[in-house]
């Protein structure tokens, strides 16, 4: 996977992020190892102008699919939060 701009790169084919999907990322990737909890990503994402309370739903799936073929998995861990795991292709 590689990160650039508003896109990721999946085995050679460019995957378009919307800005919401792109913060996610960002935020998780700088993170990476961390458990980030539901409130503190809302608060990176929206500030104090959350939309709503499941506002981050829909872009977790979206990014969790355009991620699908890549080495990093988005991992939710109910009730606590979100975590990127980036894994070796190789293996």
């Amino acid at each position: 996977m590689q990160f650039d701009d508003l896109s990721i790169e999946v085995d050679g084919v460019k995957c378009e992020l919307g800005q919401v999907e792109y913060k996610i990322l960002n935020f998780l990737l700088k993170k990476r190892g961390e458990l980030v909890s539901r409130k503190e990503l809302n608060d990176y994402v929206w500030g104090h102008e959350l939309p709503s309370d499941r506002a981050l739903d829909p872009h977790i799936t979206a990014l969790r699919k355009k991620l699908q073929n890549s080495q990093g998995e988005l991992k939710t861990v109910y009730g606590k939060g979100y975590s990127i795991i980036l894994r070796d292709m190789e293996n």
